[in-house]
């Protein structure tokens, strides 16, 4: 079965969030304050008969922003288009100087599981459900082998938001 690139475009899209702000081209390095840089990094690329679909992670000062991407169709031009495009706006605050140390804390404000795996974010709550948050605040996401995922602010320790992943089939 041969997919079109506009229905590959979409499904890629679906796939992740949906939103809409204005970015630089890909690979360009953008200032959004004095003391953050902005990039879009790609990580995934699907070749199509008519060109190829290519997905970014937004990073700010080369940690990655959760849930912070934009998905771009690329003709056999080198034409380029957005389908999703979900970015953060801005970076507030910055990680602490000790990453391991506020690493350590923010496991222990996770309670019920063993720790997993955790990894430094910028997280901001505009980009999952609260319209007019402030930008990407500095925070850790820690993943818990009882699938339960939670996102941790490195300023403070407070949880931010959790859920739970479950294992896909």
């Amino acid at each position: 079965m041969r997919i079109g690139t506009r229905s590959a475009l979409l499904a890629l899209g679906m796939s992740f969030a949906f939103g809409g702000h204005a970015m630089a081209g890909i690979g360009d390095t953008v200032q959004v304050n004095e003391n953050h840089k902005n990039d879009l990094r790609p990580v995934r690329t699907q070749e199509l008969p008519d060109g190829k679909i290519v997905r970014y992670q937004q990073y700010f000062d080369d940690v990655p922003v959760f849930a912070g991407e934009e998905t771009r169709f690329v003709d056999g031009t080198g034409a380029e288009s957005v389908g999703v495009s979900k970015l953060s706006a801005k970076a507030n605050g910055h990680f602490p100087a000790d990453l391991r140390a506020a690493e350590q804390k923010a496991t222990r404000a996770v309670h019920g599981g063993h720790v997993k795996e955790v990894q430094a974010y910028w997280y901001d709550e505009s980009l999952w459900e609260t319209p007019g948050a402030e930008g990407a605040v500095p925070a850790f996401l820690v993943k818990q082998e009882s699938g339960q995922w939670t996102i941790v602010s490195a300023t403070d320790n407070s949880v931010l938001k959790t859920w739970r992943q479950f294992p896909q089939s």
